[in-house]
């Protein structure tokens, strides 16, 4: 028992931790004893921020008012890039959501997750670029 327990707290020790403000991925199976367990799939990094009909590319694009569709409102939130991906920050007061869930502070976003910002919806998709 003693090594078994050592081998499930060495096992704890491996799993990351998510940070302040991000969703909690919960367990909802175990796998049987002796299999190991399904390697987590790395989240597509998003490359452009959809509002309404048009995309604009990430790279481009510092606050979410300067979302050609906010049409000038005050900037909402901050996109910054990260080695793994981007990262969002509410803007002063701005209420921000992400996949239904308050943001309070900084999280990593990714392609899929839908952003709502006062009356504007947004959603991170990835763009590819057509074969030559």
């Amino acid at each position: 028992a003693g090594a078994a327990a050592t081998a499930i707290a060495a096992q704890a020790a491996a799993i990351p931790l998510a940070a302040p403000g991000e969703p909690v991925q919960l367990v909802t199976a175990l796998p049987a004893k002796g299999e190991a367990p399904a390697p987590r799939a790395k989240p597509t990094p998003a490359t452009h921020l959809l509002c309404g009909q048009l995309a604009v590319q990430l790279a481009s694009l510092g606050d979410g008012g300067e979302h050609p569709a906010c049409d000038g409102a005050a900037p909402l939130f901050r996109l910054h890039q990260q080695d793994d991906g981007w990262r969002l920050r509410p803007s002063g007061n701005a209420a921000i959501t992400v996949n239904g869930t308050a943001v309070a502070g900084e999280r990593a976003v990714h392609a899929g997750d839908e952003l709502h910002a006062g009356e504007f919806a947004f959603r991170l998709i990835v763009v590819a670029e057509a074969a030559s």
